[in-house]
């Protein structure tokens, strides 16, 4: 019994001596972790790349469309009472030629849908920017504040 307290008591006083605090961040360096990892402008790239595969594919043309079947089958078969009453073999092959402008006018506005999300990003990440570092400042201030409260009261208590 007493062997066991005692290394409990040595593993945690040694866990204790050899811990060391977790490294304090610089601002400049949550930045790009901010960029990197946050998820609503991970949202926002996202959302700008599609646009720019989209833009790509404003100018695209549509395949060429080929068919062939048959044209007015009657609904019943027994009705027929002659060749001509089978219906029709019918061929079709088509390409639907796109207006330049319109493609063009398609392009420019996804392009441009794309840079607005790339500026709602850039917003949004301006924001964030602030946000930590008015956290930042507030946390320095806040260790400062608890490191003279800790004078304060170590003279207090000195002279009580």
């Amino acid at each position: 019994m007493r062997w066991s307290i005692l290394t409990i008591w040595l593993m945690v006083s040694l866990q204790r001596l050899y811990a060391q605090p977790a490294p304090v961040l610089p601002a400049d360096s949550l930045l790009p972790r901010i960029a990197r990892n946050h998820l609503l402008l991970q949202a926002y790239t996202m959302r700008a790349q599609a646009c720019r595969l989209y833009a790509g594919t404003a100018l695209a043309w549509e395949p060429p469309v080929a068919g062939a079947g048959v044209f007015m089958i009657p609904w019943s078969a027994r009705l027929v009472y002659n060749d001509i009453a089978l219906g029709s073999w019918l061929f079709q092959a088509g390409q639907t030629i796109p207006h330049p402008a319109l493609q063009r006018a398609r392009y420019r506005h996804l392009a441009f849908q794309a840079d607005m999300v790339l500026t709602a990003r850039a917003v949004v990440l301006q924001q964030l920017h602030v946000r930590a570092r008015l956290l930042y400042i507030r946390w320095a201030i806040a260790l400062q504040k608890i490191r003279v409260w800790r004078r304060q009261e170590a003279t207090l208590s000195f002279i009580h």
